[in-house]
C-alpha cells in the first residue's frame, strides 16, 4: 500500500521563511509578521474570553444590510433574512388586503410563523393552520 506524506514546500525549510510559507522579517525571528500578529490576537481573545472584532470580521465577512449582523456565509444570511426580516415585514403589510396577508402567512414555514408569534408574545403551540390563524387574529386588517 502506498503511504502518502504531506510535504512542506521546499522554500519553507530555509531560515528566512516561516513555517506558513511567508518571508520572515528577520532571520532571528521564529515566525513571520502575520503569524506573530495572529498569536497576539489569539492570546488577547483567550484572556478576554471573547472574540475580538478582527477575528469576527475574519470569520464572518457577510453583513446583513438591514440589521448589520454578521454571518460566515450567504446561506446563513439567507436563513436569517427568511426568519427575522420576513416576520418583521408582516407588520408593514397591514395596508394590504386580507387575502394577500393570508396567502403570505400560509407560505411561511412553521419556524417562521413561530418566530413571528414569539415577537408578538403569543403562544407558539399547535400545527401550521393554528399558528396562521393565531397570527391573522392579531394583524390589522385581518378581520
Amino acid at each position: 500500500m502506498l503511504a502518502l506524506k504531506s510535504r512542506t514546500p521546499p522554500h519553507c525549510s530555509r531560515v528566512d521563511y516561516c513555517a506558513c510559507g511567508r518571508t520572515k522579517l528577520d532571520i532571528v525571528d521564529e515566525k513571520c509578521g502575520v503569524c506573530k500578529a495572529a498569536k497576539t490576537i489569539v492570546i488577547k481573545c483567550a484572556k478576554e474570553k471573547k472574540l475580538s472584532d478582527e477575528v469576527i470580521f475574519l470569520f464572518k465577512p457577510i453583513i446583513c444590510s438591514k440589521c448589520n449582523e454578521r454571518f460566515s456565509d450567504v446561506t446563513n444570511l439567507k436563513a436569517h433574512n427568511d426568519i427575522v426580516h420576513r416576520s418583521q415585514t408582516l407588520a408593514t403589510e397591514s395596508s394590504r388586503p386580507h387575502s394577500l396577508i393570508k396567502t403570505r402567512l400560509k407560505s411561511m414555514s412553521v419556524t417562521e410563523l413561530k418566530a413571528a408569534l414569539r415577537e408578538k408574545g403569543l403562544s407558539t403551540s399547535g400545527n401550521k393552520e393554528i399558528l396562521v390563524r393565531r397570527l391573522e387574529s392579531v394583524l390589522p386588517n385581518a378581520k
